[in-house]
């Protein structure tokens, strides 16, 4: 959500050095606040005493809600309720439910989520696909009927894992940091202007291949029928060979009983 569909005003890389600094005694220095805050934050938690939880979830939860006035909203919002009339669209989000619930309302898109899963509902972040996989249960899909869109490499990986689509949503810092992963999304977008075109060429690309499937179904089918066709008349010719075969021996017999009897009665 935030840096796709809008950019919530908190100063990530303060509250990650603050957080750490604070509960963890600077340990984890190296991670970036994406890792801190999405990638290892349920990990993090769980390894500091409850009252360290609950006083660190609601000085974050404080930090978000407090963000959501300087709120930018990116100019997605046509977009977003016109693919929600064709699609069930939800969101899956490194972000606490109640900041991207006020986020959403605050930027006109709340009523053309149908689901949203938050960093709160599931026991693993993005990149496990655990979020994603409860949003496709909740709107009940397969991920093979699933695209799912993100700015971060995390994201693409994220669909990769769950089976579902991936389009990838230009971001200088993370594009770079895509193209080193070696990912490979099936879309890459500058914006969500150009979602709609991007998921009608990945409907036409699978269509495409489930006639081209059919097609291969349909023409190994055909083999298979001519080599049992080939199969049954190769069976033919033995049984007609070893039947002429047969009736060769018997003939052969019964002309060498009638030769012996009649050099017997030669000989009698």
């Amino acid at each position: 959500m935030d840096n796709t569909l809008l950019k919530l005003d908190v100063d990530w890389e303060s509250l990650t050095r603050e957080f750490d600094v604070k509960y963890f005694g600077g340990k984890y220095d190296h991670l970036s606040p994406h890792q801190f805050f999405v990638v290892y934050f349920n990990q993090l938690v769980n390894t500091i005493p409850d009252w360290q939880h609950k006083e660190m979830m609601k000085k974050r939860l404080d930090a978000e809600l407090e963000g959501i006035p300087g709120t930018v909203c990116f100019p997605y919002r046509g977009i977003i309720h016109k693919l929600g009339k064709k699609y069930k669209i939800g969101v899956v989000s490194g972000n606490l439910r109640k900041p991207i619930k006020v986020a959403l309302e605050k930027c006109g898109l709340a009523d053309r989520f149908k689901v949203i899963i938050s960093v709160e509902d599931v026991a693993a972040s993005k990149p496990s696909p655990l979020p994603l996989r409860a949003a496709m249960r909740k709107l009940g899909v397969k991920p093979a009927d699933t695209i799912y869109v993100g700015d971060e490499p995390d994201d693409v990986r994220t669909g990769i894992v769950a089976g579902t689509k991936t389009i990838a949503v230009h971001h200088p810092k993370h594009y770079a940091e895509l193209k080193k992963s070696g990912l490979k999304p099936d879309a890459v977008i500058n914006n969500l202007f150009e979602l709609e075109d991007a998921v009608k060429k990945i409907e036409t690309d699978e269509a495409e291949k489930k006639v081209e499937a059919h097609k291969m179904k349909l023409i190994e089918k055909k083999k298979e029928r001519e080599r049992l066709k080939e199969l049954r008349a190769a069976e033919r010719a033995t049984k007609a060979k070893k039947s002429k075969e047969h009736k060769h021996k018997k003939d052969g017999s019964v002309l060498n009983g009638i030769s012996r009897f009649v050099s017997k009665l030669f000989r009698g």
